[in-house]
């Protein structure tokens, strides 16, 4: 952290390669964007990490021109889409042989895992593996975490799609995360997945639901398709280290 006079104008932060920075707006143009972004790639060569990676909306064009300036280059583009609630949702329908019910902690928990990285992974040497503490301390094990938030499906007892719902609080759900094994794809089991979750926001009385994607998956035209709107726009930028 960066303080002036007593208060806090600006800090940084790293998570494994991911690291992040924010200045208060009347400290911008000072070098401390500059000074951020060297600690955050020192922190990262101290851990021993090879790439450094900075996420940032596409409508904060300076730091675009500091990333570009300094060695980064895009990686990938990432999107927010939002669903409005403004009327009861479509009961889920699943299909033929796929049971949908809510997530059973001590019970379903690494099988969700698998379904969920099985699924991100094959994002082939775009995406770092999550093991299996790390994704239950930021999912599962959280103070607020509701089972009835996460959804599984189920294929003859198995689990084979998984839809992991967060109260971030006000008044817009969140799916954390979506997935479906490879083996159960283009059955209509993410959209019945979804149609449960946005059924479940609506009886919370959120009046809409987002998520995120990105262009590592061909995930978008099926949000769009389903009734999904364009919110925000993000770029991550990455420099070897």
């Amino acid at each position: 952290m960066i303080e002036e006079g007593g208060r806090i104008v600006a800090h940084g932060e790293t998570f494994r390669t991911r690291g992040d920075a924010t200045i208060h707006p009347s400290l911008r143009g000072l070098g401390l964007g500059t000074w951020l972004l060297g600690w955050i790639e020192d922190r990262g060569r101290a851990k021993g990490e090879t790439q450094a990676r900075q996420t940032i909306l596409d409508r904060a064009r300076p730091a675009a021109t500091l990333l570009h300036n300094n060695g980064y280059s895009v990686d990938h583009v990432g999107w927010i889409l939002e669903m409005a609630l403004a009327e009861r949702p479509a009961a889920p329908v699943p299909p033929p042989r796929i049971h949908l019910r809510s997530f059973v902690p001590g019970k379903d928990d690494r099988d969700v895992h698998r379904v969920i990285e099985d699924a991100f992974n094959e994002w082939a040497n775009q995406r770092e593996a999550t093991p299996f503490e790390d994704w239950a301390a930021s999912v599962i094990l959280r103070s607020d975490f509701d089972p009835l938030l996460l959804d599984v499906a189920e294929d003859d007892g198995t689990i084979v799609g998984a839809c992991v719902g967060l109260d971030e609080g006000g008044e817009e759900g969140w799916i954390h995360q979506l997935a479906v094994s490879s083996s159960h794809r283009r059955r209509g089991i993410a959209r019945a997945l979804l149609q449960r979750s946005f059924h479940t926001w609506w009886e919370r009385g959120k009046r809409s639901c987002a998520l995120s994607t990105d262009s590592r998956t061909s995930a978008l035209s099926f949000y769009e398709r389903i009734g999904m709107t364009l919110k925000t726009t993000s770029t991550t930028y990455t420099k070897q280290l």
